[in-house]
C-alpha cells in the first residue's frame, strides 16, 4: 500500500535534484556524445576526435577548441554551473549537459588547457561523491572530456541501454549525428571512431562553403549523383538543398534506409517531418522504376530567429515554428527546379508531386541522433531501426534487374526511439 502524501512542500536534497534534472538532459548514449560534441564546437574547436567502445558506456572526446577558463575550472562538470550565453548562439545544452553526465557516469575527467601562455594545463576529476580540480601538463591547448561508465549509477537505464539490438541503433545515431556536424560545420573536422576502427572521417576538410562541406562529407561519388537546389524569399528565408538527380544515375545517391537524410534548421541537425516527406516522396516519383532505395538528402534551412524557438522542451527534441507553410512554400521552389533527364532507355519520371499540405507548424529533433528522447517503442519502429543501420552504399541495380513498379509517396518514416 502506497504511504500517505506529506502535506507541506520542501525542498529535495540536493542529491535528488541533480538526479532528477540529469536524467532528464541526458537520457542515452547518443545524447551524451552530442552535448560533448556541441560543446567542442562551441568552444572553436577545428579538430574533433570522438571515441566510443563497443557497449557505448566509454566516451572520450577530444577538441582543440579554446578550453575552459582558469577562473572558471572550480565549477566545471558541476550541475548549475555554465560558460554558456543563454541564447541562439550556442549548441550545448546551456552548459548543463556535463554536470548531468557527471552525476549518472561513475567516472568522469576533464583535461583542459587554454592558450594562456600562463596556462600549463588542469586535470578535474569527478565521481560520485568528489570533485578534485589538480594541475596537469597538457601538451596542446583544447578538452578531453572521459567518461567511463556511463549510466553505472542508474542501474535500470544502464540495464535498458545494455541490449544489443539498441546499442546497434545507438550506434548508428552517433554516425549521424557526426556526420550531420561534419557537413553543417564546413571548417570542423569531426573523426569517429568504435574501439580501434574507424568509423568517420572528412580528411578534404576543413573547407570554405557548405557545399564542399557536403561533398567532403558524403564523397565523390554520392555528390557527384545530386543535384544542388537553391530558394529564398524577400523576409530573408533561404533553403539549400541537395538531392538525387533524376535518372539513373541519381540511384548512386541511396540507400537502402533514410539515415542519410540530413535536415538542418540554422545550423541545427534536426527532423523535419513535413519537409522530409515531400522530398522523399518527390523522389518516389522521380526515382527509375528499378529503384526503391531511399534518397541521399542534405536540406539546409535558414529562417530568422525570431520565427523559430528552440526552447521547447530540454533536449530541444521539439521546435516550433512561426510559419511552418512558408518553409514548405520554400522547399516546394526549389524542388521545381529540379532539372528532369530521363534515362537513355527512354524512361520519363512521373508528373511533379503535388502539392504538399502542411502539418503542424513543428520541427521535431532527430530523437535517435540528436536527443535520444525515451518513448514507448512499436514493433514497427524496431522494424524500422534495423532497417536503417550503418551499411556501406550498395552499387546502383543493373538496368537488367526486374523492374518493381514505383511505390508510394512513403509517410514520414518515426523518429528513431530508444
Amino acid at each position: 500500500m502506497m504511504a500517505s502524501p506529506k502535506q507541506d512542500i520542501v525542498a529535495l536534497p540536493e542529491e535528488e535534484s541533480d538526479k532528477v534534472h540529469s536524467a532528464v538532459v541526458i537520457q542515452a548514449p547518443s545524447t551524451a556524445v552530442k552535448e560533448l560534441l556541441e560543446n567542442a564546437v562551441d568552444a572553436g574547436a577545428r579538430m574533433v576526435s570522438v571515441k566510443v567502445n563497443s557497449v557505448l558506456d566509454t566516451i572520450v572526446v577530444d577538441d582543440n577548441g579554446s578550453g575552459v577558463g582558469m577562473a572558471g575550472r572550480e565549477g566545471v562538470g558541476k550541475p548549475g554551473y555554465s560558460n554558456k550565453d543563454q541564447n541562439l548562439g550556442t549548441y550545448g545544452f546551456r552548459g548543463q549537459a556535463l554536470g548531468a553526465i557527471a552525476v549518472q557516469s561513475e567516472h568522469v575527467t576533464i583535461h583542459t588547457r587554454t592558450t594562456d601562455s600562463n596556462d600549463n594545463g588542469c586535470l578535474v576529476e569527478i565521481t560520485q561523491n568528489n570533485h578534485t580540480v589538480s594541475v596537469q601538463h597538457k601538451a596542446i591547448p583544447g578538452t578531453t572530456v572521459t567518461v567511463t561508465n556511463l549510466f553505472g549509477h542508474v542501474p535500470v537505464r544502464k540495464v535498458f541501454w545494455s541490449d544489443p539490438a539498441r546499442i546497434r541503433r545507438q550506434w548508428n545515431f552517433i554516425v549521424q549525428l557526426c556526420m550531420a556536424v561534419n557537413i553543417v560545420n564546413p571548417t570542423l573536422h569531426v573523426s569517429l571512431w568504435k574501439d580501434s576502427f574507424l568509423a568517420a572521417k572528412a580528411d578534404a576538410k576543413p573547407v570554405s562553403t557548405f557545399e564542399a562541406s557536403v561533398k567532403a562529407v558524403l564523397g565523390d561519388k554520392i555528390f557527384s549523383a545530386l543535384e544542388r537546389l537553391t530558394a529564398e524569399d524577400a523576409e530573408g528565408r533561404r533553403l539549400e538543398l541537395y538531392v538525387p538527380v533524376v535518372g539513373q544515375k541519381g540511384v548512386a545517391a541511396t540507400r537502402s534506409g533514410d539515415d542519410r537524410i540530413f535536415p538542418f534548421l540554422n545550423k541545427r541537425y534536426v527532423r523535419w517531418r513535413a519537409g522530409v516527406s515531400v522530398v522523399k516522396g518527390k523522389w518516389s516519383q522521380r526515382r527509375p522504376p528499378s529503384c526503391t532505395r531511399d534518397p541521399v538528402v542534405v536540406l539546409s534551412l535558414t529562417l530568422p530567429a525570431a520565427e523559430v524557438d528552440i526552447n521547447v522542451c530540454p533536449q530541444k527534441s521539439e521546435v516550433f515554428l512561426l510559419n511552418e507553410s512558408r518553409a514548405l512554400d520554400l522547399l516546394a521552389t526549389a524542388l521545381s527546379k529540379q532539372t528532369d533527364l530521363p534515362d537513355s532507355d527512354g524512361w520519363v519520371p512521373a508528373q511533379p508531386l503535388r502539392e504538399a499540405s502542411p502539418s503542424a507548424d513543428l520541427f521535431l529533433v532527430d530523437k535517435g541522433g540528436i536527443s535520444a528522447v525515451g518513448r514507448a517503442e512499436s514493433e514497427e519502429e524496431e522494424e524500422a531501426d534495423d532497417r536503417n543501420v550503418t551499411q556501406d552504399e550498395a552499387p546502383p541495380p543493373s538496368p537488367s534487374s526486374p523492374s518493381p513498379s514505383p511505390s508510394p509517396s512513403p509517410s514520414p518514416s518515426p523518429s528513431p526511439s530508444p
